[in-house]
């Protein structure tokens, strides 16, 4: 059997997931905001493994963070 929620918890529930939603939006704006005065450093041509990697990382809305170690590029996606 389901139970009922009042027109009061509902407001409620609503007003909760609009501030959840925007504090997701204030979250991924905070990295969008490092890219656009960022420096262009350099271009690389990916195979197609590596670009349907990072396409998809980006689909998901994850943030592309690249790290350096030795001769070698770390690029990981966070959530």
């Amino acid at each position: 059997m389901r139970k009922h929620i009042s027109q009061r918890e509902a407001r409620a529930m609503l007003r909760e997931l609009k501030e959840l939603k925007q504090a997701e939006r204030d979250r991924r704006a905070a990295w969008s905001r490092q890219y656009p005065g960022g420096v262009h450093l350099i271009t690389f041509t990916m195979n197609d493994h590596s670009r349907g990697c990072l396409t998809t990382a980006q689909q998901l809305d994850y943030p592309l963070v690249a790290k350096v170690s030795g001769s070698e590029l770390y690029i990981y996606a966070v959530k």
